[in-house]
């Protein structure tokens, strides 16, 4: 619940085009061929200045299970632009709680360190599904689940309904938001140690880590990882068990907005013998999958990951290319890929977790997809597409397998002639 003017009025709300795009509109910075999604718009505005207050009621089984003043703010990319938007929630201390205790996440989401839930948090997202929105609404959570397990964090995710200021507001997934709260939570850094590069920029932690990373960077690219003291230097300052596993899943599902987009890594800054996660290596985030597995009829199960990735400026890139100077390393790459490709990504695994989510969000997505989009989807339309947005994700996972293990051969054979190094 919130004011309404916080939401829809011209000059404040955060859920409209508002004074922002009017303002735009009619000054010297209009440009007609900018797209509706990157258009000026008060939803389109971001940091404490457009953070509203609300009051939050949570519900689980009918009961109340947490109850308190929080701000809100509009999430997201070019999602914004959606009739549905995504939401941050802040717990602050000027609202009342600087904590949200809650187990939001039904006890599935646990510390890495001491496997005890995480049921207390500064923040978490309410997302709308995100470029997944018109489709099934848990591309992103079947990618991260099957990923679990990995040398890298991945996102606890619980479905829900909203409602806003008392009209019903569609499915939505509790997200976890990947900063510093979150890797405090999960590997018992403190949160003021903890240094975070989104998107190649500083996203949480101190100016001289990340001139430390640039200074990586610049050295992967000036290095000759062929040499084995060189590598043996890589890895003692990136994880590259991380790295690999990282790398291999979202190239398995076709991650098509990834590059340096919705990537980060993530170091403490001190250093603690007792806690393995504070060794001084870089490790991988993963989060904002839904740009994949044959989405758009884009993603398809012979999008080719690998150019993708070595056709844009990005630390990734530079990494991945450097790494497969080093037979080492496109050994090591190819067992891992292979082993999760046989594992994590196994048909039967993947089958099975779609029937479980179908039934889960068939329903909610519906009714969601009726109530936001009903020219497109209303009454029975919503039902048959929904049922070929599924399809279209199983079809993607069933041959997906050998056109991305004739893609690993390529760029990554053991055999340094065979091997594809992009210029």
């Amino acid at each position: 619940m919130t004011d309404e003017s916080n939401l829809f009025d011209d000059a404040k709300g955060i859920y409209v085009l508002g004074k922002t795009h009017s303002d735009w509109k009619n000054g010297d910075d209009f440009d007609a061929s900018v797209p509706d999604y990157f258009m000026p718009a008060n939803y389109r505005q971001s940091g404490r200045d457009w953070e509203r207050p609300a009051s939050l009621e949570v519900f689980a089984n009918g009961k109340q299970i947490a109850a308190q003043d929080i701000g809100i703010r509009i999430h997201g990319g070019a999602t914004r632009s959606y009739p549905q938007k995504s939401l941050n929630l802040y717990a602050r201390s000027e609202y009342g709680a600087s904590k949200l205790n809650c187990d939001l996440f039904s006890g599935a989401v646990c510390s890495e360190e001491t496997g005890e839930p995480i049921t207390e948090f500064d923040t978490v997202m309410l997302r709308n599904g995100g470029n997944d929105a018109m489709y099934t609404r848990f591309r992103d959570k079947l990618n991260q689940r099957l990923s679990a397990g990995r040398a890298f964090l991945t996102q606890g995710m619980e479905p829900c309904i909203v409602f806003l200021n008392g009209e019903y507001w569609g499915h939505y997934e509790i997200t976890e938001k990947m900063d510093d709260d979150f890797i405090q939570a999960h590997c018992e850094i403190p949160k003021e140690q903890v240094c975070i590069i989104k998107k190649d920029a500083l996203d949480e932690g101190s100016e001289e880590t990340f001139a430390e990373w640039q200074q990586l960077r610049k050295w992967i690219n000036e290095t000759d990882f062929s040499d084995a003291a060189a590598y043996e230097q890589l890895c003692a300052k990136i994880d590259m068990q991380s790295f690999m596993d990282y790398i291999s899943c979202e190239i398995y599902f076709a991650n098509v907005d990834w590059h340096y987009a919705n990537t980060a890594i993530w170091k403490s800054e001190m250093q603690d013998a007792a806690n393995p996660y504070a060794d001084g290596k870089w490790r991988f985030l993963m989060f904002d999958t839904d740009y994949s597995t044959g989405i758009y009829e884009e993603a398809l199960p012979t999008y080719d990951s690998f150019a993708r990735v070595f056709s844009k400026d990005c630390f990734l890139g530079d990494l991945l290319h450097g790494a497969l100077e080093n037979a080492d390393f496109r050994q090591q790459f190819t067992d891992t890929f292979t082993e999760i490709a046989d594992n994590n990504f196994n048909t039967e695994r993947v089958d099975k977790e779609i029937d479980a989510m179908e039934a889960l969000y068939s329903d909610a997505a519906i009714d969601t997809l009726g109530r936001f989009w009903n020219t497109v989807f209303g009454g029975k339309s919503g039902e048959y597409a929904y049922q070929d947005a599924v399809r279209e994700v199983r079809d993607f996972y069933q041959k997906r397998r050998e056109p991305v293990m004739q893609l690993l051969a390529e760029y990554a054979g053991t055999d340094s002639d065979s091997a594809a190094y992009p210029e």
